[in-house]
């Protein structure tokens, strides 16, 4: 997609309230159709859409930041329904019984690799949503720390914040996937910064 298409909406989005309804609009539509690809390229995405999320005016960035924590979410459910489940010690009720019966289907010509099969599928799509997340968590806090102003705080804590918010007031069911790397020590590296620092300089955000 055209960087110029988002230019071309943040400028939209200043006109009036009524464009900038229309603007969210598309916007929202784009990122549900598409998210299977946009998901994939957050980093990229959230370049683009630095004129929104990062508006002067402060119902532009909340507008923003609802529309690109649906992508955020999808990555992190994906993220962390594909995440190993925590050992335990308590034995399972009825173990016995299904190794009993997969013994049975095995023995009948059951299909049993399918499952393991199926289990590496789920575990591969998660290591690749994972990693698509920690890139984009890093990209956003990366753009905040490379030219720090009140937009870029109020517009990347808006964006995470709807990203792990819930219905009636609570926490999305991904919160902990989410946060788990806002909190995390080395996120960024000084790496990361030196990387994007000159590409920043000078760039004003609308």
């Amino acid at each position: 997609m055209s960087p110029f298409v988002w230019e071309e909406y943040a400028v939209e989005v200043s006109a009036s309230a009524c464009a900038c309804v229309q603007v969210f609009t598309c916007v929202s539509m784009i990122f549900k159709h598409l998210s299977r690809h946009l998901v994939t390229r957050l980093p990229w995405l959230l370049s683009r859409t630095r004129g929104l999320r990062y508006a002067r005016a402060a119902h532009v960035r909340a507008f923003a930041a609802q529309a690109a924590a649906f992508l955020l979410r999808q990555v992190a459910a994906t993220a962390d329904a594909a995440a190993p489940a925590p050992a335990s010690a308590e034995p399972v009720e009825g173990l016995a019984d299904m190794e009993t019966d997969g013994a049975n289907d095995a023995a009948a010509g059951a299909p049993a690799q399918q499952a393991p099969s199926a289990a590496a599928a789920d575990a591969d799509a998660g290591a690749v949503s994972a990693s698509a997340l920690r890139k984009a968590v890093r990209a956003l806090l990366a753009e905040h720390a490379l030219q720090p102003s009140y937009e870029r705080t109020d517009g990347a804590g808006l964006l995470l914040a709807e990203t792990v918010l819930g219905v009636s007031h609570g926490l999305h069911s991904r919160v902990g996937v989410v946060l788990g790397l806002v909190f995390m020590e080395d996120i960024l590296t000084p790496g990361d910064l030196h990387a994007a620092g000159p590409a920043a300089q000078g760039r004003r955000i609308m």
